[in-house]
């Protein structure tokens, strides 16, 4: 999805941003900030960045093979006949 967004510049320093549904509100909104003495506002279209997944997929595989590890070997398992009391 996409949105637009109105920044708001007071000589060079970010004062404020809005979100807008359409470019026609925000150029709408645009026009009455800059009116004002020393203020420069800009309307840009801002996307939504995709989720990445990788790092949840290498710690699932990572999870799953320590999983398998742990059933097929004895190692840091504690059972009676191996609890060294």
């Amino acid at each position: 999805m996409n949105t637009v967004v109105m920044v708001t510049l007071v000589g060079s320093t970010m004062v404020g941003s809005a979100q807008f549904k359409n470019m026609e509100s925000c150029m709408f909104a645009r026009e009455t900030v800059k009116n004002q003495p020393g203020v420069t506002a800009s309307c840009v279209y801002r996307y939504d960045k995709p989720k990445d997944r990788k790092g949840e997929q290498m710690f699932a595989a990572m999870l799953n093979a320590m999983t398998t590890m742990a059933d097929t070997t004895k190692c840091g398992t504690l059972t009676e006949d191996t609890d060294p009391k």
